[in-house]
């Protein structure tokens, strides 16, 4: 069998698995255009592009050639460039039959070739329905299709309303609380203006993506960030009492004693050690060559 029956379930893959590997094939010969096919296809609309019209027009003749190859013929050409629109070959202009009057529509918005702006389609009924329920919230937002997330801003006040009601553990079609179905039919009324609104750049919603609370670190000590031996300089600390037993016998000697924590101020290395009492000459004078502690190089007291 030759052909694929249209409406089986591995239609979808099998048309982009024909694509990845008509890509494959030429990508020695024309590895740019071989990863604008790999990349830039969406199920069978090619959304792409170019810095220069020169570069647009070798992208679409090469484009076409490597799929006529494979019997795809390439057609309904849109471009915002009216000298990039007079070198599409003849056979295909935009004017043939075979494109629709309407703007073209690529992932769920329209796309106003002359002012090269996007816009946005809205089905949802913007008249206020009887009653307000979560259902009909989610139902009114999820109908405003906008996978790039272009529109956004003006889509994100109805998440965050479903988000309030989660946290309030709102049924499905209970009524909601007035202030939201008043934030609800606002919204609504407001609706109409998407789709004439066009837009080129998206703001960040400060609320939906806001950043993590991060903690500003004051300015360290210049013996905290200056490279250095281990232990050049040390930080000491204490733990205990503790008593040790020593020996085995039915009568063994106790023995006091406190752990040592020393602590490197640059590399954060930690030495541990034991000593037996408290006093300046038990815990450091032993250890003196090899610590110095507070910048001070450590001596025989």
């Amino acid at each position: 069998m030759k052909r694929v029956t249209f409406g089986i379930t591995s239609l979808p893959f099998l048309a982009t698995q024909v694509l990845k590997t008509l890509a494959n094939v030429v990508s020695v010969s024309y590895p740019l255009t071989a990863q604008r096919i790999q990349r830039d296809f969406y199920v069978d609309d090619l959304l792409s592009g170019a810095d220069t019209v020169q570069e647009a027009d070798q992208l679409q003749r090469k484009t076409c050639d490597i799929l006529e190859s494979a019997g795809m013929t390439l057609r309904k050409w849109r471009t915002n460039s009216a000298e990039l629109r007079n070198l599409i070959p003849s056979e295909l202009p935009e004017s043939s039959p075979l494109i629709i009057s309407s703007p073209p529509k690529a992932l769920g918005v329209y796309w106003d070739v002359a002012k090269d702006t996007l816009h946005i389609a809205t089905p949802i009924d913007s008249s206020t329905p009887k009653s307000i329920t979560k259902h009909v919230i989610a139902s009114g937002k999820a109908s405003v299709f906008d996978i790039l997330g272009l529109f956004s801003p003006a889509i994100i006040p109805a998440r965050l309303l479903l988000q309030d009601l989660w946290k309030l553990e709102v049924s499905w079609d209970a009524p909601v609380p007035d202030y939201i179905a008043d934030k609800w039919i606002l919204w609504l009324e407001h609706l109409p203006a998407i789709t004439s609104l066009p837009i080129s750049t998206c703001p960040q919603c400060q609320r939906a993506y806001a950043r993590s609370l991060s903690h500003q670190m004051g300015l360290l000590p210049t013996t905290r960030i200056t490279p250095s031996p281990p232990f050049t300089v040390t930080g000491v600390d204490f733990a205990g009492p503790f008593v040790l037993r020593r020996g085995h016998t039915r009568k063994p000697v106790l023995l006091k004693c406190y752990i040592v924590i020393f602590v490197c101020l640059s590399t954060k290395c930690v030495h541990l050690d034991l000593c037996a009492s408290l006093s300046l000459r038990t815990i450091l004078w032993p250890r003196a060559p090899h610590f110095e502690v507070s910048g001070r190089q450590l001596s025989n007291p």
